[in-house]
């Protein structure tokens, strides 16, 4: 390079004229600029990067769930936010580890909650169980209720809670099918466990 010529930018070294990017005889290759390349590799970088925190924060939501009993009050989006990551890439990956919605997993979980509470706690009423769980109105808590066992709140406590066919039906549903490990109301360890 002389004294008085300048050196080419950067970005000038990969631009080509049309003859260079595509050959003009159909039995030789095109040729394709590096960046192309490149960018195919951070595109796929990023996406596995994005995958791989959106199953750690799927996990994450599962173990808020089951610390809050299932309560209205646990929220995925609040969790989603704070990681930066997109709620609906969560929700897709919680489906695929643990074969269950993370609003069908909540609920079975604030469900089983309610079992017990109202099952060992004979002194509470059902708008106080309802009020724990995060619930405003005691009408949708009672209706969740009985969709999941068959039976009222108040009729459930004064039977004594004795629907343990029902659960006893869940737990065989996931064992029958061969999903043990993949069972969402246990935890991994649990799982393990009872291979053994």
């Amino acid at each position: 390079m002389k004294a008085t010529e300048k050196p080419k930018p950067v970005s000038s070294l990969y631009e080509s004229s049309a003859a260079d990017t595509y050959s003009v005889s159909r039995s030789q290759p095109s040729y394709h600029r590096p960046e192309l390349f490149l960018l195919g590799w951070a595109t796929d970088l990023i996406l596995e990067k994005a995958v791989c925190r959106s199953r750690q924060v799927a996990a994450r939501i599962r173990q808020l769930i089951d610390e809050s009993g299932g309560s209205l009050s646990c929220s995925p989006a609040k969790e989603c936010e704070k990681f930066q990551i997109s709620l609906s890439l969560v929700s897709r990956q919680f489906k695929k580890l643990y074969r269950v919605t993370m609003r069908a997993y909540a609920r079975r979980v604030r469900m089983k909650t309610a079992e017990k509470l109202l099952r060992e706690s004979k002194n509470l009423n059902v708008d106080e169980a309802a009020r724990a769980l995060g619930y405003s109105f005691t009408s949708a808590f009672s209706r969740c209720f009985q969709n999941t066992f068959g039976k009222r709140p108040k009729r459930f406590q004064m039977q004594g809670g004795g629907n343990s066919e029902w659960v006893a039906a869940q737990e065989n549903s996931y064992t029958r099918l061969g999903h043990a490990s993949k069972r969402p109301d246990s935890s991994p360890v649990q799982a393990l466990e009872e291979t053994r």
